[in-house]
C-alpha cells in the first residue's frame, strides 16, 4: 500500500523533473522557478508519530523522510536561484543538478530495495 503511495509521488516528480531539465537546458527561469515552487508545495507524507503498525507512514525508513525534507530544500534553492537576476546559467545547472541528486538518492533506495518501503527497513 504505502508503495503506492511512494509510486504515485516519483510518477509525479518525474514529470515535474522532465518540464524543469528543458526549462533548465533553455534557461527558462521563470518557468524553472515555477516548478521549483510546485514541488516545494506539494504536501509532504509526515513522519510516523508512533512505531504502531497502523499508521501508514510507519511502513517507511527514516532516510525517505530525510530525503524528502532535502528535496524541498533543493527546490527551495533552485527557485531561488532560478529568481535571481545576478545568476548565471553554472549557477541554475548546479542547483538543477544538486536537486537531481536527491532523487537519485531516493531512488536508490526505494528503486533499487523495493522492501524497504514495504517493511520500513532501513538501508
Amino acid at each position: 500500500m504505502v508503495r503506492a503511495v511512494v509510486a504515485e509521488r516519483m510518477e509525479r516528480h518525474a514529470f515535474e523533473m522532465s518540464n524543469l531539465m528543458w526549462a533548465v537546458l533553455f534557461l527558462d527561469r521563470p518557468i524553472a522557478a515555477e516548478i521549483a515552487d510546485t514541488i516545494v508545495s506539494e504536501p509532504r507524507l509526515a513522519r510516523p508519530l508512533t512505531k504502531d503498525a497502523s499508521e501508514l507512514n510507519s511502513a517507511l525508513p527514516e532516510p525517505f523522510f530525510a530525503l524528502q525534507d532535502t528535496l524541498v530544500e533543493s527546490a527551495r534553492n533552485l527557485a531561488r536561484v532560478a529568481r535571481a537576476p545576478d545568476q548565471d546559467g553554472a549557477a541554475l545547472s548546479k542547483a538543477y543538478g544538486e536537486l537531481t541528486a536527491v532523487c537519485v538518492s531516493c531512488h536508490a533506495i526505494f528503486i533499487a530495495d523495493p522492501a524497504a518501503t514495504e517493511t520500513g527497513a532501513n538501508p
